[in-house]
């Protein structure tokens, strides 16, 4: 049933079971939903009220159809385990991941990037991360950027100063995203010749 405004007693009214059971019992029943403990009970409309069962571990509170809905985590990390060579002043799209580490929601199926899956836009955490082999020319340009829809929006630059080391690098910001929108990872070094990067790694997470 629909809640209901509750009936106005007078002095001398004549109570009978009709009355207890609409006045009283099907009103408590129209105010009280859950049935498990974590159930959360909300208004459906402006007269009665549903029952949104405890979710699963790691689910977050999300508004679906206009009403509460449990969500799973949305996003995406992939991984290239094998070293990629890029060419000298060329800024080059890290190919062919190897690697899901997760994918909440089918970002991934092959290829160089990642695309936002229909239903998910959203503000998006956003890394791409990776490092270069050491290279003995000191003073010389790293970079690694993040392409939206295929247009750079977002880089980190490094010069590097010590040719005896390895140079972690990352490029981490937050966006608004549209489905559909591609996410892809490049870099640029300008060390001379070919230099490797290595164990890029590309993660989309849904900012909540």
């Amino acid at each position: 049933m629909a809640w209901k405004t509750p009936k106005t007693w007078s002095t001398g009214d004549f109570v009978v079971a009709a009355d207890m059971n609409e006045e009283i019992r099907n009103q408590f029943n129209e105010v009280w939903k859950g049935t498990t403990a974590g159930d959360i009970d909300y208004y459906a409309s402006s007269t009665s009220k549903s029952r949104l069962g405890i979710g699963s571990a790691n689910n977050v509170l999300v508004v679906s159809g206009g009403v509460p809905a449990w969500s799973g985590p949305i996003g995406c990390q992939v991984q290239k385990l094998a070293a990629q060579a890029i060419g000298n002043d060329s800024l080059s799209d890290i190919t062919s991941y190897s690697q899901e580490n997760f994918d909440y929601g089918g970002w991934f199926t092959s290829g160089n990037s990642l695309t936002v899956p229909v239903g998910y836009g959203g503000v998006y955490f956003i890394q791409a991360r990776g490092y270069w082999d050491s290279d003995a020319d000191n003073d010389t340009l790293r970079e690694i950027s993040v392409k939206i829809a295929g247009t750079v929006r977002h880089s980190t630059t490094f010069c590097q100063t010590d040719g005896t080391e390895a140079i972690w690098q990352e490029a981490t910001f937050v966006r608004l995203l549209s489905a559909g929108e591609t996410i892809t990872m490049s870099v640029l070094q300008k060390s001379g010749g070919n230099l490797n990067f290595n164990q890029a790694v590309l993660t989309a997470m849904l900012w909540r």
